[in-house]
């Protein structure tokens, strides 16, 4: 299942950026590195906020799903 979830993102992000390209759109690419450590912080702040909400639930919800980066 997780491969045809993954397979039908990387289709619609196609299908987006090709849209935004035809719309003259600009897209921004990080480099590995500045990539790598943007997903961290993303992730983490919202590990940080879900742990706000519900410290209890929120540490066993990651727990199960991961962590993230």
């Amino acid at each position: 299942m997780e491969d045809v979830m993954w397979k039908r993102s990387e289709e619609l992000n196609k299908f987006y950026e090709k849209q935004q390209d035809e719309a003259g759109v600009q897209s921004i690419r990080f480099s590995p590195e500045v990539e790598k450590e943007y997903l961290r912080v993303a992730y983490e702040s919202g590990w940080e906020e879900a742990m706000k909400l519900d410290p209890v639930n929120g540490a066993k919800l990651r727990k199960l799903i991961g962590g993230g980066y």
